[in-house]
Protein backbone atom coordinates (compact mmCIF):
# COMPACT_ATOMS: atom_id res chain seq x y z
CA UNK A 1 0.00 0.00 0.00
CA UNK A 2 1.51 3.37 -0.70
CA UNK A 3 0.32 6.92 0.63
CA UNK A 4 0.67 9.81 -0.96
CA UNK A 5 1.45 12.77 1.23
CA UNK A 6 0.96 16.59 0.54
CA UNK A 7 2.00 19.16 2.89
CA UNK A 8 -0.67 21.06 4.58
CA UNK A 9 -0.66 24.56 5.91
CA UNK A 10 -3.55 27.09 6.15
CA UNK A 11 -3.15 30.59 5.36
CA UNK A 12 -4.73 33.90 4.80
CA UNK A 13 -4.55 36.12 2.37
CA UNK A 14 -4.64 39.94 3.63
CA UNK A 15 -8.06 41.56 2.42
CA UNK A 16 -9.11 41.57 -1.05
CA UNK A 17 -12.69 43.14 -0.40
CA UNK A 18 -14.18 44.19 -3.48
CA UNK A 19 -18.13 44.70 -3.44
CA UNK A 20 -20.11 43.79 -6.31
CA UNK A 21 -23.95 44.62 -5.03
CA UNK A 22 -26.75 42.81 -3.51
CA UNK A 23 -29.76 41.13 -4.75
CA UNK A 24 -32.68 39.17 -3.34
CA UNK A 25 -32.80 36.09 -1.92
CA UNK A 26 -32.36 32.58 -4.59
CA UNK A 27 -30.58 35.19 -7.80
CA UNK A 28 -29.62 32.63 -10.23
CA UNK A 29 -26.52 33.89 -11.56
CA UNK A 30 -25.07 32.26 -14.99
CA UNK A 31 -22.66 32.88 -17.26
CA UNK A 32 -24.43 33.49 -19.97
CA UNK A 33 -27.65 32.00 -19.44
CA UNK A 34 -31.04 34.80 -19.19
CA UNK A 35 -33.75 33.95 -16.71
CA UNK A 36 -36.11 32.78 -18.77
CA UNK A 37 -34.06 30.40 -20.69
CA UNK A 38 -35.79 26.83 -20.58
CA UNK A 39 -32.97 24.59 -21.58
CA UNK A 40 -33.26 21.12 -19.64
CA UNK A 41 -31.12 21.28 -16.74
CA UNK A 42 -28.67 18.31 -14.57
CA UNK A 43 -29.21 19.67 -11.36
CA UNK A 44 -26.92 19.18 -8.85
CA UNK A 45 -28.60 20.32 -5.31
CA UNK A 46 -26.62 19.48 -2.22
CA UNK A 47 -27.49 19.72 1.30
CA UNK A 48 -26.60 17.77 3.97
CA UNK A 49 -28.65 14.29 3.28
CA UNK A 50 -31.64 13.21 5.96
CA UNK A 51 -30.66 9.48 5.45
CA UNK A 52 -27.02 9.75 5.81
CA UNK A 53 -25.82 7.54 8.32
CA UNK A 54 -22.35 7.22 8.99
CA UNK A 55 -19.13 6.81 11.59
CA UNK A 56 -17.85 10.45 12.10
CA UNK A 57 -14.47 10.74 13.68
CA UNK A 58 -14.16 14.17 14.25
CA UNK A 59 -17.38 14.85 15.52
CA UNK A 60 -18.09 12.53 18.67
CA UNK A 61 -20.34 15.60 20.26
CA UNK A 62 -22.72 15.69 16.69
CA UNK A 63 -23.54 12.01 15.58
CA UNK A 64 -24.14 11.97 11.92
CA UNK A 65 -27.38 10.43 11.93
CA UNK A 66 -28.92 13.35 14.36
CA UNK A 67 -29.12 17.59 13.30
CA UNK A 68 -26.29 19.06 14.64
CA UNK A 69 -26.46 22.61 16.85
CA UNK A 70 -25.94 25.38 15.26
CA UNK A 71 -24.30 27.21 18.60
CA UNK A 72 -21.80 25.01 19.81
CA UNK A 73 -19.23 27.50 19.37
CA UNK A 74 -19.67 31.21 19.57
CA UNK A 75 -20.34 33.41 16.41
CA UNK A 76 -20.92 30.20 14.37
CA UNK A 77 -24.52 31.25 14.28
CA UNK A 78 -23.24 34.15 11.87
CA UNK A 79 -21.29 32.15 9.51
CA UNK A 80 -22.87 29.76 6.60
CA UNK A 81 -20.49 27.24 4.83
CA UNK A 82 -21.53 26.40 1.17
CA UNK A 83 -20.01 23.86 -0.75
CA UNK A 84 -18.86 23.22 -4.42
CA UNK A 85 -19.72 19.84 -6.28
CA UNK A 86 -15.71 18.98 -5.90
CA UNK A 87 -15.57 17.56 -2.67
CA UNK A 88 -18.82 18.44 -0.50
CA UNK A 89 -17.66 15.48 2.09
CA UNK A 90 -15.12 17.78 3.35
CA UNK A 91 -17.44 20.54 3.42
CA UNK A 92 -20.07 18.45 5.50
CA UNK A 93 -17.05 17.53 7.89
CA UNK A 94 -16.13 21.32 8.40
CA UNK A 95 -19.71 22.08 9.13
CA UNK A 96 -20.05 19.13 11.44
CA UNK A 97 -17.17 20.41 13.65
CA UNK A 98 -18.25 23.70 13.96
CA UNK A 99 -21.26 22.12 14.84
CA UNK A 100 -23.56 23.85 11.97
CA UNK A 101 -24.87 22.04 8.50
CA UNK A 102 -24.02 22.89 5.11
CA UNK A 103 -25.88 25.45 3.75
CA UNK A 104 -28.41 24.97 0.41
CA UNK A 105 -27.17 25.40 -2.90
CA UNK A 106 -27.90 24.05 -5.89
CA UNK A 107 -25.32 23.75 -8.55
CA UNK A 108 -26.55 22.88 -12.63
CA UNK A 109 -25.77 22.69 -15.93
CA UNK A 110 -27.26 23.93 -18.56
CA UNK A 111 -26.97 21.46 -22.08
CA UNK A 112 -23.55 22.98 -23.82
CA UNK A 113 -22.31 22.91 -19.90
CA UNK A 114 -22.56 25.93 -18.59
CA UNK A 115 -22.99 26.43 -14.71
CA UNK A 116 -25.67 27.53 -13.07
CA UNK A 117 -25.59 28.50 -9.65
CA UNK A 118 -28.49 29.41 -7.19
CA UNK A 119 -28.61 29.84 -3.12
CA UNK A 120 -31.48 28.05 -1.86
CA UNK A 121 -31.26 30.30 1.91
CA UNK A 122 -30.39 33.83 2.73
CA UNK A 123 -27.16 34.88 3.36
CA UNK A 124 -27.54 38.24 3.81
CA UNK A 125 -25.39 40.14 6.48
CA UNK A 126 -23.71 36.74 7.03
CA UNK A 127 -20.04 35.79 6.76
CA UNK A 128 -20.02 32.83 4.09
CA UNK A 129 -16.99 30.32 3.79
CA UNK A 130 -17.01 28.29 0.20
CA UNK A 131 -15.51 25.34 -0.20
CA UNK A 132 -13.90 24.46 -3.30
CA UNK A 133 -11.06 22.43 -4.37
CA UNK A 134 -9.80 23.03 -7.67
CA UNK A 135 -8.59 19.59 -8.75
CA UNK A 136 -9.47 18.19 -11.63
CA UNK A 137 -11.61 19.17 -13.74
CA UNK A 138 -9.83 22.40 -12.57
CA UNK A 139 -11.33 24.51 -15.19
CA UNK A 140 -14.91 23.57 -14.29
CA UNK A 141 -14.35 23.97 -10.53
CA UNK A 142 -12.49 27.42 -11.07
CA UNK A 143 -15.69 28.57 -13.31
CA UNK A 144 -18.12 27.32 -10.94
CA UNK A 145 -16.45 28.88 -7.75
CA UNK A 146 -16.25 32.32 -9.48
CA UNK A 147 -20.10 32.15 -10.14
CA UNK A 148 -20.33 30.78 -6.52
CA UNK A 149 -18.57 33.70 -5.31
CA UNK A 150 -20.79 36.70 -7.52
CA UNK A 151 -24.12 35.02 -6.20
CA UNK A 152 -23.16 35.00 -2.67
CA UNK A 153 -21.93 38.97 -3.57
CA UNK A 154 -25.56 39.68 -5.45
CA UNK A 155 -27.51 38.49 -2.40
CA UNK A 156 -25.79 40.39 -0.14
CA UNK A 157 -23.02 38.11 2.34
CA UNK A 158 -20.93 40.18 4.13
CA UNK A 159 -18.00 38.71 3.63
CA UNK A 160 -16.76 35.71 1.45
CA UNK A 161 -14.30 33.54 2.19
CA UNK A 162 -12.68 30.82 -0.16
CA UNK A 163 -11.62 27.70 1.24
CA UNK A 164 -9.12 26.07 -1.64
CA UNK A 165 -8.02 22.13 -0.52
CA UNK A 166 -6.20 22.17 -3.76
CA UNK A 167 -4.96 25.71 -5.13
CA UNK A 168 -4.91 25.05 -9.26
CA UNK A 169 -2.61 26.26 -11.78
CA UNK A 170 0.90 25.83 -9.48
CA UNK A 171 2.80 23.75 -12.05
CA UNK A 172 4.36 27.52 -13.21
CA UNK A 173 5.72 28.23 -10.16
CA UNK A 174 9.09 28.36 -11.79
CA UNK A 175 8.53 31.22 -13.44
CA UNK A 176 8.58 30.01 -17.13
CA UNK A 177 8.60 33.16 -19.47
CA UNK A 178 5.41 33.66 -21.14
CA UNK A 179 6.43 33.53 -25.27
CA UNK A 180 8.81 31.14 -26.66
CA UNK A 181 11.63 33.57 -27.10
CA UNK A 182 14.17 33.47 -24.89
CA UNK A 183 14.37 37.44 -25.33
CA UNK A 184 11.00 37.69 -23.18
CA UNK A 185 11.14 39.94 -20.08
CA UNK A 186 7.30 38.52 -19.32
CA UNK A 187 6.83 35.75 -16.62
CA UNK A 188 3.84 33.32 -16.48
CA UNK A 189 1.93 33.56 -13.54
CA UNK A 190 -1.50 31.53 -13.81
CA UNK A 191 -1.91 30.96 -9.90
CA UNK A 192 -1.94 34.87 -9.58
CA UNK A 193 -4.13 35.02 -12.21
CA UNK A 194 -6.22 32.65 -10.19
CA UNK A 195 -5.91 35.48 -7.31
CA UNK A 196 -6.47 38.49 -9.08
CA UNK A 197 -10.02 36.35 -10.25
CA UNK A 198 -10.98 36.04 -6.71
CA UNK A 199 -10.30 39.24 -5.86
CA UNK A 200 -12.62 41.18 -8.83
CA UNK A 201 -15.79 38.49 -8.22
CA UNK A 202 -15.44 39.71 -4.60
CA UNK A 203 -13.61 37.21 -2.25
CA UNK A 204 -12.38 38.58 0.84
CA UNK A 205 -10.18 36.15 2.74
CA UNK A 206 -8.68 32.97 1.29
CA UNK A 207 -7.98 29.56 2.75
CA UNK A 208 -5.21 27.60 1.09
CA UNK A 209 -4.14 24.66 1.79
CA UNK A 210 -0.32 23.24 0.87
CA UNK A 211 1.07 26.62 -0.75
CA UNK A 212 4.28 24.26 -1.06
CA UNK A 213 5.67 25.87 2.01
CA UNK A 214 8.29 23.66 2.43
CA UNK A 215 8.29 24.36 6.32
CA UNK A 216 8.38 22.56 9.54
CA UNK A 217 4.71 24.09 10.54
CA UNK A 218 3.64 22.69 7.05
CA UNK A 219 4.82 19.14 7.37
CA UNK A 220 3.64 18.49 10.83
CA UNK A 221 0.21 18.83 10.16
CA UNK A 222 0.26 16.20 7.77
CA UNK A 223 2.33 13.83 10.39
CA UNK A 224 -0.27 14.36 12.97
CA UNK A 225 -2.78 13.63 10.74
CA UNK A 226 -1.32 9.98 9.95
CA UNK A 227 -0.22 9.17 13.25
CA UNK A 228 -3.59 9.50 14.54
CA UNK A 229 -6.43 9.35 11.43
CA UNK A 230 -4.59 6.60 9.35
CA UNK A 231 -3.65 2.71 10.51
CA UNK A 232 -0.29 2.22 9.28
CA UNK A 233 0.75 -1.03 8.98
CA UNK A 234 4.19 -2.40 9.45
CA UNK A 235 6.70 -2.09 8.20
CA UNK A 236 6.61 1.29 7.36
CA UNK A 237 8.75 3.10 4.94
CA UNK A 238 8.80 7.32 3.90
CA UNK A 239 9.97 7.77 0.74
CA UNK A 240 11.66 10.82 -1.16
CA UNK A 241 10.48 10.70 -4.57
CA UNK A 242 13.12 13.22 -6.11
CA UNK A 243 16.13 15.31 -4.24
CA UNK A 244 14.12 18.64 -4.20
CA UNK A 245 11.69 16.53 -1.13
CA UNK A 246 14.45 14.85 0.79
CA UNK A 247 14.65 17.53 3.40
CA UNK A 248 10.86 17.48 3.21
CA UNK A 249 10.57 14.14 3.48
CA UNK A 250 13.20 13.84 5.93
CA UNK A 251 11.04 16.19 8.45
CA UNK A 252 8.23 14.14 7.83
CA UNK A 253 9.89 10.95 8.87
CA UNK A 254 11.27 12.22 12.15
CA UNK A 255 8.42 13.61 13.48
CA UNK A 256 6.29 10.55 12.39
CA UNK A 257 8.90 8.63 14.06
CA UNK A 258 7.84 10.69 17.59
CA UNK A 259 4.24 9.37 17.46
CA UNK A 260 5.96 5.75 16.59
CA UNK A 261 8.68 5.20 19.13
CA UNK A 262 8.53 1.55 19.30
CA UNK A 263 8.33 1.12 15.60
CA UNK A 264 9.96 3.63 13.72
CA UNK A 265 8.96 4.54 10.24
CA UNK A 266 12.71 3.82 7.78
CA UNK A 267 13.68 5.90 4.83
CA UNK A 268 13.84 5.74 1.11
CA UNK A 269 14.93 7.59 -1.98
CA UNK A 270 13.57 7.31 -5.55
CA UNK A 271 15.77 8.35 -8.09
CA UNK A 272 14.88 8.49 -11.51
CA UNK A 273 16.52 8.07 -14.73
CA UNK A 274 19.65 10.17 -15.39
CA UNK A 275 19.15 9.84 -19.25
CA UNK A 276 20.88 7.86 -22.07
CA UNK A 277 24.20 5.66 -21.03
CA UNK A 278 27.06 5.93 -23.47
CA UNK A 279 26.06 2.57 -24.99
CA UNK A 280 22.70 4.23 -25.85
CA UNK A 281 20.84 2.32 -23.25
CA UNK A 282 18.35 3.98 -20.86
CA UNK A 283 19.53 4.50 -17.12
CA UNK A 284 16.77 2.67 -15.51
CA UNK A 285 15.21 4.52 -11.88
CA UNK A 286 16.26 3.07 -8.53
CA UNK A 287 15.30 2.79 -5.19
CA UNK A 288 17.48 3.49 -2.27
CA UNK A 289 16.41 1.87 1.12
CA UNK A 290 14.17 -1.56 1.32
CA UNK A 291 10.41 -1.36 0.97
CA UNK A 292 9.79 -5.03 0.46
CA UNK A 293 6.28 -5.63 2.08
CA UNK A 294 6.00 -2.07 3.37
CA UNK A 295 3.34 0.41 3.47
CA UNK A 296 5.23 3.21 2.10
CA UNK A 297 4.38 7.08 2.56
CA UNK A 298 5.34 8.92 -0.77
CA UNK A 299 6.13 12.97 0.94
CA UNK A 300 6.13 15.01 -1.97
CA UNK A 301 5.55 18.64 -2.93
CA UNK A 302 2.60 18.51 -5.53
CA UNK A 303 1.87 15.02 -6.75
CA UNK A 304 0.02 15.00 -10.82
CA UNK A 305 0.61 11.87 -12.41
CA UNK A 306 2.68 10.22 -9.42
CA UNK A 307 4.96 9.14 -12.04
Amino acid sequence: MVFAFRSTAARLTPALAVFLGGATLGMTHSSVARAEDKRDLRDLEFGVPHDRKRVDPFSPIFPSDKPPCTHAIPGCHELKIFSGSSHFELADDIARRLGTRVGKIKLGRFADGEVQVQVGESVRGKDVYLVQSLASPVNDNIIELLLMVSTMRRASAKKVTVVLPYYAYKHHRRANPAATSLNSKFIQSPAADIAKMLEVMGVDRVIAVDLQMQTIETIMAGVEYFATQVYLRRPLVVMAPNPECLRRARIFQTGLNKWLPDSPAQFAMFFHGTGKKPSGEESPAEIVGDVKGADVIVVDDLIDTSG
